[in-house]
């Protein structure tokens, strides 16, 4: 019965193992080749602005990307004016 059981844990562990692996490829494979859902149909009410900025801050192509801190400064304090 112990090696029953133990054989059943390690079954299981190794299944669930299998399980997330998929789960982590799955969401690689998406992180790579989707776009994300856009801010607007996720949080309704939220500022263009604010949405642009997070929006573009996700983008996969570097040049649609602020360029650096200060330009999310820049940006989120006129979100927030």
């Amino acid at each position: 019965m112990l090696a029953a059981a133990a054989h059943f844990v390690a079954h299981s562990a190794a299944r669930w193992a299998r399980v997330a692996h998929f789960a982590v490829a799955s969401v690689l494979a998406q992180h790579l080749s989707q776009e994300p859902t856009p801010l607007g149909e996720l949080a309704q009410g939220l500022p263009p602005e604010l949405e642009a900025l997070v929006m573009g801050m996700l983008a996969k192509e570097p040049e649609r990307r602020p360029t650096d801190l200060d330009a999310v400064a820049r940006s989120l304090s006129t979100c927030l004016a």
